[in-house]
């Protein structure tokens, strides 16, 4: 079973429409990759758009990871595919890593209206199929993430 991870919070100074053009543009998804921790490079690479629903690519150039942390003498390429439904303003997206079927990252955002302002809402879930070792990687994750939250939402909170 997979660990999950959700952060939500209010944006009084950004209507719904407002906070969807922030969250799904290009610069706002470079500046929060750079942000988290282990992450060297990152660039977006459009798939597709129309009037309802907009896909891209995250990739990353991102400094191995293990138990002990990170290892910065070594680096790996991941992809993110991202898929947004403008109309519905939510997300989806899954994260693709040098160990294939036995990690999966995945997640999303909704945005919904709060009186004058929005609600955000984001989740990330991750399942490690390792014998022994996969839930501790898990934590692990999972930990990571719920240190990067006050990051992720300061910077949504000051835009790009």
């Amino acid at each position: 079973m997979a660990k999950k991870s959700v952060h939500s919070f209010q944006l009084e100074n950004l209507t719904p429409d407002e906070a969807l053009a922030l969250l799904s543009s290009a610069e706002f998804e470079i500046r929060q990759t750079a942000g988290q921790d282990g992450n060297q490079s990152c660039e977006v690479v459009e798939k597709s758009r129309d009037e309802s629903t907009l896909v891209y690519e995250l990739r990353t150039v991102e400094y191995a990871k293990g138990i002990t942390g990170i290892d910065r003498s070594s680096t790996i390429n991941t992809t993110t595919l991202v898929t947004w439904d403008l109309k519905q303003r939510s997300s989806r997206w899954e994260y693709n890593g040098p160990h294939g079927k036995r990690a999966r990252v995945w997640g999303g955002t909704q945005i919904s209206a709060a009186g004058d302002g929005s609600h955000i809402r984001t989740q990330l879930e991750v399942e490690i199929k390792v014998p022994l070792i996969g839930r501790k990687i898990e934590d692990l994750v999972i930990k990571g993430t719920e240190k990067h939250w006050p990051t992720y939402e300061k910077l949504v909170r000051t835009g790009v």
